[in-house]
């Protein structure tokens, strides 16, 4: 692959046959192929002189997640689109069609942590001996446990 004449849509197809190549889910696939697209189509809005992967920087990236959190992205979901544009740049320097990728460098959007959840979890004895356990359901804790009987 040469970078004569590769355009990005026609680069993302490249890449896109690759990883079919590489028996990739075609989940998968259209996860990547999607945040590429929009990716490019960013690019497309907001700097026209951009046509081609070698004029890709690291600051196109950077500014493109930077509107993604603008736009109330989670870090989780700039992340995954990040990997995606990092394993296509990837696939362009591995196939000779880019000397260096511009989204090697690019930090990793920090993902949220999730609050943690506290159970306080008590067990009760049942009072009644011959009536039967029935399980008690903590879904906070995603928990399943039986009354104590005595």
């Amino acid at each position: 692959m040469t970078n004569d004449k590769l355009t990005l849509p026609t680069t993302i197809a490249d890449y896109t046959r690759s990883l079919t190549g590489r028996n990739i889910s075609p989940h998968s696939i259209t996860a990547y192929t999607t945040d590429l697209r929009q990716f490019i189509s960013w690019i497309a809005e907001t700097d026209i002189s951009v046509t081609h992967p070698d004029q890709v920087t690291r600051y196109h990236i950077s500014e493109y997640l930077s509107f993604l959190a603008s736009k109330g992205l989670t870090g989780v979901t700039r992340a995954r689109k990040l990997a995606s544009i990092r394993e296509f740049f990837k696939y362009l320097t591995e196939n000779g069609a880019l000397p260096s990728s511009p989204a090697a460098s690019v930090t990793m959007p920090r993902k949220e942590k999730r609050a943690a959840l506290s159970c306080g979890l008590t067990i009760t004895t049942n009072s009644y001996p011959l009536q039967a356990a029935t399980p008690v359901i903590f879904p906070f804790c995603n928990f399943f446990s039986k009354q104590v009987l005595e």
